[in-house]
């Protein structure tokens, strides 16, 4: 019986031999990971709203700002001229996720104090790396803070019956416009003999609309 022999063969590889990549079979071809490049770009601002457009003491101003970065964001800054001819800043950081944010302020308080109107000049915003926005050529509206220097008008007034013997009672009603909300009207009547009556109020919270006031009111004389 021929006994098999087997034979080991080793061929050294010439240093100048080309190496074979690619897929033989089930063993997969060698592959590279891509490389992303850096983020060098900053944010876009897409836009800036203002409301309302005026305000009186007290009353708030919003201004909100709606951004686009892939990596995040930092400070906005809304920057407006104000009627003195200073700056008045509007600041907050838009969210990550959907790119908006909103800042505000009291008029009457803070940057707020000067009365008139307040124009937008510029913004800034960076990116969480830093990299800073070219800034926001779209068109932004200003808005103007009023504050009410004069009293109401009385546009009508009325009593009813305007004669009658005692125990008549009267309706008396009136109705005002202002800026501001009217807190109190004050009905006085002189009687015959010159005295006056004892002077009827009105509570403005007994009315649902700022600007009209309308009262009826029983007298007894």
């Amino acid at each position: 019986m021929s006994q098999l022999s087997v034979f080991a063969l080793a061929v050294k590889q010439p240093d100048n031999a080309q190496v074979f990549s690619g897929s033989v079979g089930n063993v997969p071809a060698s592959t590279s990971t891509p490389t992303l490049a850096p983020d060098q770009s900053g944010p876009v601002v897409t836009s800036i709203s203002v409301s309302p457009s005026e305000v009186n003491p007290g009353e708030t101003v919003t201004v909100t700002v709606t951004a686009e970065d892939q990596t995040g964001f930092g400070l906005a800054n809304v920057q407006f001229t104000n009627p003195g001819g200073g700056s008045s800043f509007f600041s907050c950081t838009p969210s990550a996720s959907s790119g908006v944010c909103s800042a505000t302020g009291v008029a009457g308080y803070g940057d707020l104090q000067g009365v008139g109107t307040y124009v937008y000049l510029r913004m800034s915003l960076m990116d969480s790396l830093g990299n800073d926005s070219s800034g926001y050529t779209g068109n932004v509206s200003g808005f103007t803070y009023d504050v009410d220097d004069s009293g109401p008008q009385i546009t009508l007034a009325h009593v009813s019956p305007s004669t009658g013997p005692i125990g008549t009672i009267l309706e008396a009603w009136m109705i005002t416009e202002d800026l501001a909300e009217v807190t109190q009207i004050r009905y006085v009547y002189q009687k015959p003999d010159g005295s006056q009556l004892t002077p009827c109020k009105f509570d403005s919270t007994q009315s649902s609309s700022p600007l009209s006031h309308i009262s009826e009111i029983d007298i007894v004389h």
